[in-house]
């Protein structure tokens, strides 16, 4: 979104980065406050620009090619902005004290800005759904116990129940019943927080909604699916320490 706080980080980034390298002569040929005043015009022009061509190749591509939709990206705004860039630098040619910036050298600056603009709101602010694939392993780990699920079913672990030698487990797109001991399935959750409200219940911390307390001794939680699982006496004080009841 626009007005978002990413939007804001990738603006102040970009202006300050333009003002102090002053590309284009603007650094010989410019105070520093008409320089940032120039580049403060330019950088909004051109965010609002590579927002529009966003959603345009996000329709074309998709976010699944995240390597290939940044680059895609950074290429249809050089074209778009490179001409809007030259013609404001003619307008200010007088300021500059000379020629007009070359063409090769405003579409090399314009990609290589562009391109540093989506790289970073991807891969270092982290505002998009995925990142490019040599840094998912640092972003988010899948468990283990994800690879078990059928596809569809795939999403994050909300909770696992147990049954004899069967394990329920509910995602976020749905729930499947696996043959395994509860205790092996947990195991395979990795480093996912989550805690055995009962001797057949596990859950994950982050889909905690809310607890509901009939009484002192009947407790139940309730999970980001509508699922409610009970709270046992045996694990109602490791779930007080973790500050969830």
């Amino acid at each position: 979104m626009m007005m978002s706080p990413v939007t804001g980080i990738v603006w102040l980034f970009t202006v300050v980065l333009t003002v102090l390298a002053g590309p284009f002569g603007t650094y010989d040929g410019m105070e520093f406050s008409a320089r940032t005043l120039y580049w403060v015009s330019v950088v909004s022009l051109a965010l609002l620009c590579g927002y529009v061509v966003r959603g345009v190749v996000l329709v074309m591509i998709g976010q699944e090619r995240p390597a290939l939709f940044d680059l895609a990206a950074s290429i249809v705004v050089t074209v778009v902005f490179t001409p809007v860039l030259i013609l404001v630098g003619r307008c200010v040619e007088g300021l500059l004290g000379g020629m007009p910036p070359e063409f090769p050298n405003v579409v090399l600056y314009t990609f290589a800005v562009a391109f540093a603009a989506y790289v970073s709101r991807r891969v270092v602010v982290r505002a998009e759904e995925c990142t490019y694939p040599f840094f998912d392993d640092e972003v988010e780990k899948e468990p283990r116990l994800v690879t078990r699920l059928s596809p569809e079913i795939r999403g994050k672990i909300i909770r696992i129940s147990g049954q004899d030698h069967h394990v329920e487990i509910a995602t976020s797109h749905g729930s499947e019943t696996l043959r395994l001991r509860l205790t092996d399935a947990i195991s395979e959750m990795d480093e996912v927080e989550g805690y055995c409200t009962h001797r057949s219940h596990w859950v994950a911390r982050d889909a905690i909604v809310q607890v509901d307390r009939e009484s002192s001794h009947k407790i139940s939680i309730v999970l980001s699916n509508g699922d409610v699982v009970p709270v046992s006496r045996k694990y109602k004080p490791g779930l007080e320490n973790a500050q969830i009841l």
